[in-house]
């Protein structure tokens, strides 16, 4: 029994280490953080990437606006309430960084 729970614990340890690293490189490449949003963005057809401004307000607002911590929340209500919702947040959030870029 004991030796059962011991592969289990290691296991679990294994497992933790691996997603831990995952989510350290997702969060720290920023293009990794930019196709995330593009993503959604590209679905709703807020953003082009054929236009290099879009595609500059996409880094803009992706660096300065969301930045590592926005993108970590967006992916955790992404794996936990769907798409859907995911995809409005981030159209709200897009319309209000583009209403603050116009003043």
């Amino acid at each position: 029994v004991y030796l059962f729970i011991w592969f289990w614990l290691f296991g679990v340890l294994i497992y933790n280490i691996i997603n831990f690293i995952y989510w350290c490189t997702l969060l720290l490449s920023e293009e990794r953080r930019k196709n995330f949003v593009g993503s959604y963005l590209k679905l709703l057809g807020l953003v082009n990437d054929e236009e290099i401004s879009s595609q500059r307000a996409l880094t803009k607002f992706v660096q300065r606006s969301l930045r590592a911590d926005g993108v970590f929340i967006l992916h955790l209500i992404s794996k936990n309430a769907g798409d859907i919702i995911t995809t409005d947040i981030i159209a709200t959030l897009w319309g209000k960084f583009l209403e603050d870029e116009a003043k």
